[in-house]
Parts: structure tokens; C-alpha cells; sequence
């Protein structure tokens, strides 16, 4: 059963669809949700929504809703990372108003700069990405293309949300925070309920420049840029899978960009990284041989 709900005083600005959609896994009146695996058992509870659970409302105990995809399809688990939750703090949002193609942008972005031995940070990131607001949810949109976007599961992603509870002092600290006053008060991060603070800026107030970075943020932006610009160039090909020639009969290419949905599912990212400059290189003579000796 799940926790007691406080309603959201003002719900007007949300738009019809959050407070309508009701989760599937309530629906189905199973009694358990399919997938249920979000980290360590002991640190966080999945609980059954019911059907007055709704995306957009506040839950006693610290219960924030999420969407089955972000965990199954993507590779993510709990707590937050402190760039995840620098990311949330930034821009004002609830995990469940993030639209769940930027968590697949996230964690690549993430494991991208793990494996260039750098710290994720929340001012490149938005430099790269800027905020973009659909009729409820926000996603994050690239400026300038580095990653394609997760090609998974994605479409019915706001019936199948269940609700999280850390049950455990280690999850609670990765959610609340100290704050200074005349009693030890402990505040979450960010919103743990959809929160129309972010709604007080335009989308534009939460990008970054490139030259408001520090001296080591430039340099990680540098470096990020420089893989991706490193990765040879691929062949352009037909609906039917065959390569396209231009008039001069050679083969006309296209940029590489880091493949979202096979870096956040793969085992290994690291391992997936480090292959993957290599890979574009055998990709591109494999085509190449076809098309001169075939």
C-alpha cells in the first residue's frame, strides 16, 4: 500500500496529463511490480502505487515517484551520484519531471568523463546541454551534438512508475542535507515532488557558457570535445542498408557520435569507450572493402 499523500497545493500549471495518468502497475492489481531492482534492498523500498498515486504529489517519509525505464532499460540505480543530484539542484527539478531520455544523457555523460578520469561536472554538462520544456515534462537537449539519444523504450514511460522509500540512514543521506539555523534541520537536496520553482526562469537561465567555466572545467570541455571529434567519420546509407555514393562515386560519410542506449546498457563502459574509436575504424574499412571489391 503505498504512503500517505499531500497534495500539491497549486496544480494549475502542470497541464492535465501528470495528474490524470494513473500507473499501470496499479492498474494491473498484481500486488507487485515486474521490476522492482533499484539498488540495495536495505537502503530502498519499491512501493506499489495505488490508483490515487499520481506523478506530481508529495508523499510522507521522504517517498518520491519514478519511472520503471530509467532502471530497467538504462542502467540506473540508486542514490543519486553527486553530478545527478547537482543536475536536479540546478535545475530546480524532481527526479519524475525529468523526462527519462535525460537520464540516459546523464549517465552517459557521467561514464564519459569517468572514463577520462575527469569529475562529472554540472556546468560543462550545460554547456553541452540546455533545458527544453515539453506540455509537463523537461528534457535536456544538446546544443551542439556529442551523444544520439537513447533509441530504447521510452514511449510509455508515464504509466509505469512505481513509488522509492529509502528505508535506511545511508539512502536518507544521499537525499537531505543540513541546514544551518538554531535546530538541526535536514532539507532534501531538491524537489522531491514535482515543484513549479523551475517554471520561475526561462530555459535559457540554466545553461552555461563556456567562458563562465574555471580554468579546469575549459579543459575538461576541451577533452570532451576532442574524443568525440577524434572518432572517424561513418558511411551514409540508403533505407536498404547500402552505402550512398556521391556523384564523384565515393562514398559519402557522416560524424560519429557516442551511441547513448549501447554505453549505459553495455557491462563494461570502460571497456566499451576504449573500443570504441577502434570500432569506427573497422566499420569504416569493412564498408569501404564492400564498396570497392564487391
Amino acid at each position: 500500500m503505498a504512503e500517505q499523500k499531500i497534495a500539491v497545493p497549486d496544480v494549475s500549471w502542470m497541464g492535465d496529463e501528470p495528474l490524470e495518468t494513473e500507473s499501470s502497475f496499479a492498474l494491473a492489481r498484481t500486488g507487485e511490480i515486474p521490476f522492482s531492482s533499484v539498488d540495495e534492498i536495505e537502503d530502498w523500498e519499491v512501493i506499489l502505487p495505488s490508483k490515487s498515486d499520481r506523478l506530481c504529489l508529495s508523499y510522507e517519509d521522504h517517498v518520491f515517484p519514478m519511472y520503471e525505464v530509467v532502471f530497467k532499460d538504462m542502467g540506473f540505480c540508486l542514490p543519486f551520484s553527486d553530478f545527478q543530484r547537482e543536475v536536479l539542484r540546478w535545475t530546480k527539478l524532481s527526479p519524475s519531471q525529468i523526462h527519462p531520455n535525460s537520464y540516459a544523457f546523464m549517465s552517459a555523460f557521467e561514464l564519459v568523463c569517468q572514463y577520462l578520469r575527469f569529475s562529472a561536472s554540472n556546468n560543462v554538462f550545460f554547456t553541452i546541454f540546455t533545458v527544453q520544456r515539453g506540455t509537463a515534462w523537461v528534457s535536456f537537449r544538446q546544443n551542439k551534438k556529442i551523444f544520439d539519444i537513447f533509441a530504447g523504450k521510452v514511449r510509455s514511460f508515464k504509466e509505469r512508475f512505481f513509488l522509492v522509500r529509502p528505508r535506511s540512514e545511508v539512502a536518507l543521506n544521499t537525499l537531505l542535507q543540513a541546514v544551518e539555523g538554531k535546530a538541526l534541520v535536514r532539507r532534501p537536496f531538491f524537489p522531491l515532488c514535482w515543484s513549479r520553482d523551475h517554471f520561475g526562469y526561462e530555459s535559457k537561465d540554466f545553461g552555461r557558457s563556456v567562458s563562465s567555466l574555471t580554468e579546469e572545467e575549459k579543459d575538461v570541455h576541451l577533452k570532451l570535445w576532442a574524443f568525440v571529434q577524434s572518432f572517424l567519420r561513418g558511411i551514409k546509407t540508403n533505407k536498404r542498408g547500402n552505402p550512398m555514393m556521391s556523384a564523384k562515386g565515393k562514398p559519402v560519410t557522416k560524424p560519429r557520435f557516442i551511441n547513448t542506449y549501447d554505453l549505459v546498457v553495455f557491462e563494461d563502459p570502460n571497456d566499451y569507450l576504449g573500443s570504441y574509436t577502434l570500432s569506427c575504424f573497422f566499420f569504416s574499412s569493412f564498408v569501404l572493402f564492400i564498396i570497392f571489391h564487391v
